[in-house]
């Protein structure tokens, strides 16, 4: 026979262990609808709106530069090694542990 008192021992370990689950998923559907909330508002501000499109303007072409010179720095690289000189991988060398 189980002692009464490990038995609500059980019980309460079970209400704990499940409780945890049930906080982080009633916690996170609330703050999703704030989210959703928030989101679905329609005043963003025309002076906000253009940061963000000057913000992105300027990212573009910061990344077009950088695709650029990557271009650039492949073209160079190429025309001044010849083929073969690259550095193959070595035959990888059984691992040797101490014992």
């Amino acid at each position: 026979m189980i002692p009464p008192d490990a038995v609500l021992m059980l019980a309460v370990a079970a209400i704990a262990g499940a409780s945890g689950p049930f906080y982080a998923y009633h916690r996170a559907s609330r703050r999703l609808e704030a989210a959703e909330r928030e989101l679905a508002r329609d005043d963003i501000s025309d002076d906000r709106l253009a940061e963000v499109q000057h913000a992105i303007e300027v990212l573009s072409t910061q990344y077009a530069q950088l695709a650029e010179s990557h271009d650039f720095m492949a073209r160079i690289l190429s025309d001044r090694l010849p083929l073969g000189t690259l550095p193959r991988n070595p035959t990888p060398r059984p691992e040797i542990t101490p014992h």
